[in-house]
């Protein structure tokens, strides 16, 4: 390729993306909502979705990609070490009942309210939903 080509190709690219940091976006995740929700899990199995409500348009997007979390702590009272956890959940929100486990689980779910920061991302604010899961 001509290098005065890549150069004119290098620069419209540098320019581009400079002024695609200028001014931002103003939309933000106001919300998540889980469905089904409470989840009850057949054959071990519930398939959880997450759907975000944004301030702007589009302002619901499903599904939501998220942080999909089991809580084992309930009534405020953590153990020290869970040995084996009763419920995991994949990260397209797949829960998935340990065999022989049968009770409830708070499923937490958390996602950054700035849609352009990555899914995994503990800095900044981030938004938190919540369900449970029942294993009969």
């Amino acid at each position: 390729m001509n290098p005065i080509r890549v150069g004119v190709l290098l620069t419209a690219l540098v320019v581009a993306l400079s002024f695609s940091g200028c001014g931002g976006s103003s939309r933000r995740l106001v919300s998540i909502s889980i469905s089904p929700d409470p989840g009850v899990a057949k054959n071990q199995k519930v398939q959880l979705v997450a759907t975000g409500t944004f301030n702007e348009a589009p302002t619901l997007v499903t599904p939501l990609e998220a942080n999909w979390q089991p809580n084992h702590c309930n009534s405020n009272v953590c153990p020290q070490a869970i040995v084996a956890q009763p419920v995991t959940v994949s990260s397209s929100g797949l829960a998935t009942c340990q065999t022989g486990y049968s009770g409830s689980v708070v499923i937490l779910l958390t996602a950054p309210a700035d849609p352009s920061r990555p899914v995994d991302s503990t800095t900044g604010t981030l938004v938190d939903g919540k369900t449970t899961v029942t294993c009969p």
